[in-house]
């Protein structure tokens, strides 16, 4: 047995559990009708030196996106400040080494009534020593705590700004796709710019004097609130030939406040491809979703007619999944680099997913794919590393939650415009709402929904609340159903893999606490995973165990591309093609110290660190409280699924399993400490961001 084996054999063991298992890819998955299959991303250029330029990021509007060339719009500083009487705010930072002696656009801003809003602008002189130090004056404002941004760019002495991308020779029936935007938070008072790409003709390399134009347009922010303008530029006049393509803005007139600063992201030629067509992958996480309050998975309310459909009649339901943390930002990173929480290291907002560690977006994005994330933010925030690999990374960051339409409509809104804009491109698509975590209060149609005798028994749950959830859950379905309506109209269902999942469940008493994020017991830890498209076999339902470290390697075979090689979960894809019982390695889940809160709203001191492993419907958690000894859990799954008889209240009885079980769990942390990934401590995190977070705690609060 292993609890025979010496410490480190035991590691040994169960780093083997650990490490990634069966990840050679067999057949490539069926191609899709793809318009286009290829795709080049063109390099910004330095004009004096001719080096490639390194892509950064910015977000305007709510979304991230890559970066043609940097604009040098630096965030400086963002920190609480005190309003006094009268609208009076001291606002001050240090400047940073590389800015000494450089003339600075400065903007001061501050947050206000949940917006940002321009206080004050203007041009620090370079020969000035000391920090940028100012009083703002907002009558307006309410004495109080706020929040103050200082912003600043070097002050430009031309309005006319060019980027340069490398040459390239451009393919036949090619489109070019891009984005720009004004590179500011507010765009109040600020003055208009015209944009326009360029394609110098070149030859051997060398420049030939013909220029084409190929886009020109006008930037206008009277018109439009801060965001993107999407751009797709036929480039058929340019097929064939060799090019460098310059991309031109000219602001109108520099008299102002601000100057402004237009941003490019990422232009990309996308042309048809033989042998390159790739099926598509939509992803959506509906965060807090349990397996057990799903009509699709047995609930006997009709909570998911849209999940039964889609996935049920013509896909396939897996319905024992286990997340590997109850905590949203550890368990949505773990589904997407299939790497354990205390492996790739991101369990809250103190880490940020660190340099190296691939994500499925990044491998995607690199074997060709357009990739975009429309999320609502908080614990899967850009921030925290979730951005890596997607063209555009969208955050709804709106504080205020306790709206009952939520803002889950406009998340999926977004996300079908994008996939319509990109039809024809093999795209990876991130969707993600916060809608069905607290507060549990659904829109007005669906409120007298399941009133039954549910209601009315004795029962140790908290009923009441729990319908509520499943309202929600009902309302969100038929936004799903509308989602996915809208994505078989611009892609074949049959060719792209549509995958649904949470990154937790949620509890309602069942062990005396309600919400996520404090235990693993199969309530909190078991959540669904549905797929539809990309030749699986269907219908199909899986009770086997599975992970959503599983996710990764499962979706990349499917797709034919290649799995990263410190991926931790194992790739059932032939099991599911051919619609056979798959086996993974016994899988692990984690639970961080946080206060929680009971059934009747009572909240109770911080729960201990824990750690739970399960096998073949056995399971046993560990609790590892602050200078304790360690207490253990075990259940028998199959006999006891409420996990209500811990069998280690018998102890003349133990179960033969449980010494191996508890093994692995003992041996699990430092197991993952010794390939544990280097994260990017404390991140720097944008107040909308911890708005969000805070949003989402004080909901779970009585």
């Amino acid at each position: 047995m292993l609890s025979r084996l010496p410490t480190p054999f035991r590691l040994a063991a169960v780093f083997g559990v650990l490490a990634a298992v069966g990840l050679l890819c067999s057949s490539v998955a069926p191609a899709m009708a793809a318009t286009y299959g290829g795709h080049i991303d063109l390099e910004a250029l330095d004009e004096e030196t001719g080096a490639k330029v390194p892509h950064s990021n910015t977000i305007v509007g709510g979304e991230r996106r890559t970066l043609f060339r940097a604009t040098g719009r630096i965030l400086l500083d963002m920190r609480p400040v005190q309003v006094a009487t009268g609208g009076r705010a001291f606002v001050f930072s240090d400047i940073p080494t590389e800015l000494k002696g450089v003339d600075l656009q400065v903007e001061i801003l501050l947050r206000q009534a949940s917006e940002w809003k321009r206080f004050r602008s203007f041009v620090r002189d370079g020969t000035r020593v000391g920090r940028i130090a100012t009083t703002v004056v907002a009558p307006e404002m309410e004495a109080d705590t706020s929040v103050a941004a200082i912003w600043v760019q070097p002050r430009r002495r031309v309005n006319t700004t060019v980027d340069y991308a490398a040459t390239v020779k451009v393919p036949s029936r090619a489109r070019l796709r891009v984005a720009y935007a004004f590179d500011q938070v507010v765009w109040d008072d600020l003055h208009g710019a015209d944009v326009s790409i360029v394609a110098a003709v070149m030859e051997n390399g060398q420049p030939t004097g013909r220029r084409i134009e190929v886009l020109s347009a006008t930037l206008d922010p009277r018109d439009a609130e801060p965001g993107w303008v999407e751009a797709d530029v036929d480039l058929a006049r340019l097929s064939g030939r060799e090019v460098r393509f310059e991309f031109r803005s000219t602001v109108k007139d520099d008299r102002g406040s601000v100057p402004p600063l237009i941003a490019w992201s990422v232009p990309r030629i996308v042309f048809p491809q033989r042998g390159a067509d790739k099926p598509s992958f939509v992803l959506v996480s509906i965060d807090g979703l349990r397996v057990s309050s799903l009509s699709c998975c047995g609930n006997e309310r009709a909570t998911s007619p849209s999940m039964d459909r889609i996935f049920g009649d013509a896909g396939v339901v897996l319905d024992n999944v286990l997340a590997q943390a109850v905590d949203s930002t550890a368990s949505h990173m773990s589904l997407m680099t299939g790497l354990y929480p205390s492996v790739h290291g991101v369990k809250s907002g103190k880490n940020s997913l660190g340099e190296g560690v691939e994500t499925l977006a990044s491998v995607l994005s690199r074997t060709g794919y357009a990739t975009a994330a429309f999320t609502e933010g908080g614990p899967v925030s850009s921030d925290f590393g979730f951005a890596r690999g997607f063209d555009a990374y969208f955050a709804d960051s709106s504080g205020y939650i306790g709206n009952p339409e939520g803002t889950a409509a406009g998340t999926f809104e977004r996300a079908a415009s994008w996939l319509e804009a990109h039809a024809g491109e093999p795209v990876f698509v991130f969707v993600h709402t916060h809608q069905v975590r607290k507060p549990h209060v659904p829109p007005a149609p669906y409120l007298e929904m399941f009133v039954d005798s549910r209601l009315e028994a004795d029962s140790k749950l908290d009923e009441g609340e729990l319908v509520r959830y499943e309202r929600e859950i009902r309302y969100v379905d038929d936004l799903l159903g509308r989602f996915v309506a809208s994505l078989d109209s611009v892609n074949d269902p049959r060719e792209t893999l549509l995958a649904l999942t949470s990154g937790h469940g949620q509890s309602f008493g069942e062990h005396g606490a309600a919400g996520p994020g404090t235990q693993l017991y199969q309530e909190s830890v078991r959540v669904p995973l549905m797929m539809r498209g990309a030749a699986l076999r269907a219908p199909e339902r899986h009770s086997e165990l599975i992970g959503l470290i599983d996710v990764v390697p499962t979706v990349l075979e499917l797709l034919g591309q290649p799995v990263p090689a410190a991926a931790q979960g194992k790739s059932i894809a032939d099991s599911l093609r051919a619609g056979l019982p798959y086996d993974v390695p016994p899988r692990f889940s984690e639970a961080y110290p946080q206060p929680f809160v009971t059934a009747d709203g009572k909240k109770k001191a911080w729960t201990p660190r824990a750690y739970a492993v399960e096998e073949s419907g056995h399971k046993v958690i560990m609790y590892e409280p602050r200078g304790a000894t360690p207490r253990f859990e075990a259940y028998d799954l199959t006999a006891d699924p409420g996990e209500q008889q811990n069998l280690l209240d018998n102890a003349e009885s133990l179960p033969s399993w449980y010494a191996r079980l508890k093994d692995l769990v003992v041996d699990y942390p430092t197991a993952c400490a010794r390939i544990a990934k280097p994260t990017l401590d404390a991140p720097f995190v944008f107040y909308d961001t911890r708005v969000k977070l805070q949003a989402l705690e004080a909901a779970s609060r009585p």
